[in-house]
């Protein structure tokens, strides 16, 4: 296929500003501002992260009220439980919250769902298995923001529930005693394209600077939210959030201290991984050390990715990346899916499309609200857009791509969907030359 290159006009009034005020070239300028970053400070902070320029947690709707009832839950020893995800961002986000109830020992509860048998978010019945077992609180790591009847069943056993999450948010909000999300359409946040663990780690800091006001690690070592960025950074990058504002900032940090493997699980997952002496990059993160993580999940047993990152002796830590190495490469179709689904995030963001994924193998893509979901299997919408099929012009809103007729995988495709009891299947496309250049 062609492509057809169109270089944006040069705004040469911007790239003069940008290149005199910070001292780059008139290319990187003119870079800078054809990504949308034209104010001089904005440009700064991209070019130079800083821990400084995170945004006061406290801005976050009910962040407070969520730090209030923690440190309720402390000074009174209640049960704690810890509600995870399966995926990586949702398992660094739950070790992070342990890491941290750990050093001011209070012993905490956590539990993950099994991905196939459970599913993601909240299940009632798990919910009232805990209550009945004493807990009280519930923290959500990465998930819950879809789960209004668990979390009221949980409100009537008189179990309060905190919800961490940074999925979209849908028309009726769970009745929890408090919902972080940056995404809530009344939240002053100004970044609201965190990760799971970004608000998570939000959490953390206001947490930790009411706590340090009230003396509550006398004199012992106050913890340093520094060394919890490998974990922020790793669940970041894995879970394909845009790496701007404050995921840039955790993730520029965090690779460092990744690099540095200071942790002993990350440093024997690392080892496991052919990384021992590497310097860690996204690419790193991406495609060697998270898909480990995310085969513990994959296989029914995301603990055992908690189980690493909190790992406190070599031998414990050894046998676990081990067998999580093992089991990554004895399933290497599912690691190709997950290269799949980076590739096919970034391709369909190009197109300003959305790739929802309902299951490892399949995915809708959202044309927009008037125009009802479409489903197809991710390998095959992924080869569809890279143009290994015909691309054909069509209505701009629809979108469709008419794969070659007499092919055997869309009349298993079809199958599959019908059997679903959805429409047939419908492929991605690019509809003009334009969307095709965008491809490119």
């Amino acid at each position: 296929m062609k492509r057809k290159w169109e270089i944006c006009p040069p705004n040469l009034t911007l790239q003069e500003t940008l290149s005199r005020e910070l001292g780059i070239s008139p290319l990187t300028a003119q870079v800078l501002a054809n990504r949308g970053i034209n104010q001089i400070d904005q440009a700064y902070q991209f070019l130079h992260p800083s821990l400084s320029h995170l945004h006061p947690p406290l801005l976050m709707k009910d962040m407070q009220k969520a730090v209030d009832r923690i440190i309720q839950a402390l000074s009174k020893r209640e049960q704690v439980l810890i509600y995870g995800d399966y995926d990586v961002d949702g398992v660094t986000s739950t070790a992070i919250l342990i890491l941290f109830f750990n050093s001011l020992q209070f012993p905490c509860r956590y539990y993950i769902p099994h991905r196939i048998e459970r599913g993601y978010g909240l299940h009632g019945d798990i919910v009232e298995k805990f209550a009945h077992e004493g807990v009280s609180l519930i923290i959500t790591a990465d998930c819950g923001i879809s789960d209004v009847d668990p979390v009221r069943r949980a409100q009537e056993m008189g179990v309060d529930v905190i919800v961490t999450d940074h999925h979209e948010i849908s028309e009726e909000v769970p009745p929890a005693y408090s919902v972080i999300n940056p995404k809530q359409g009344d939240c002053s946040f100004p970044f609201e394209s965190l990760a799971g663990v970004g608000v998570v780690f939000n959490l953390i800091i206001a947490l930790r600077a009411k706590l340090r006001e009230r003396g509550a690690w006398g004199d012992g070592e106050v913890p340093n939210l520094r060394r919890y960025l490998d974990l922020v950074a790793m669940g970041t990058v894995a879970d394909l959030v845009p790496l701007q504002g404050e995921n840039r900032i955790f993730v520029r940090f965090g690779l460092e201290e990744l690099t540095k493997g200071n942790r002993l699980g990350i440093r024997v997952l690392k080892e496991s991984s052919g990384l021992k002496e590497s310097v860690i990059t996204t690419g790193s993160v991406g495609f060697r050390l998270a898909p480990r993580i995310n085969a513990a999940g994959r296989l029914g047993e995301p603990q055992k990715g908690v189980e690493l990152l909190l790992a406190q002796d070599r031998k414990t830590a050894e046998e676990i990346a081990r067998e999580l190495t093992d089991r990554y490469g004895s399933l290497p179709s599912e690691a190709y899916g997950l290269l799949d689904k980076t590739r096919l995030k970034i391709y369909a963001s190009r197109l300003g499309l959305e790739a929802v994924f309902i299951s490892e193998s399949y995915c809708k893509l959202d044309f927009g609200r008037k125009i009802k979901y479409r489903l197809a299997p991710v390998s095959s919408v992924l080869k569809d857009i890279q143009g290994e099929k015909k691309i054909l012009s069509l209505d701009p809103l629809s979108i469709i791509l008419k794969p070659p007729a007499k092919s055997t995988a869309v009349e298993k495709i079809t199958a599959a969907l019908a059997r679903m009891a959805e429409e047939p299947a419908v492929y991605l496309e690019g509809s003009s030359d334009s969307d095709r250049e965008k491809l490119s």
